[in-house]
């Protein structure tokens, strides 16, 4: 699990390293759960505002998968309070 700000943004399913789960905004987890076999709404999380990756997917691509996770981080961080994303900043 990776945090920023004490909240979580990636979760790596530890029995299958190759599943990722990010969050994402409610019209991007429709549109690519529609276009892609290898991304399905989040796996034990609000399938709105989640996204699974499957990384073993031959069709995944790099550069994508390291997308979602920056957007994944900044939905995340803008949701912080004011306080928490000054503190970060401050460090």
């Amino acid at each position: 699990m990776f945090k920023v700000g004490g909240k979580m943004f990636v979760l790596v399913d530890i029995y299958q390293a190759e599943r990722i789960t990010l969050k994402s905004s409610p019209s991007e987890v429709e549109e690519l759960t529609e276009r892609y076999e290898w991304i399905t709404r989040g796996f034990h999380m609000n399938k709105t505002h989640w996204l699974t990756l499957d990384l073993s997917s031959l069709h995944a691509s790099q550069s994508m998968v390291e997308n979602l996770m920056l957007t994944s981080y900044n939905l995340v961080y803008q949701g912080l309070t004011k306080k928490t994303r000054q503190e970060l900043e401050n460090r």
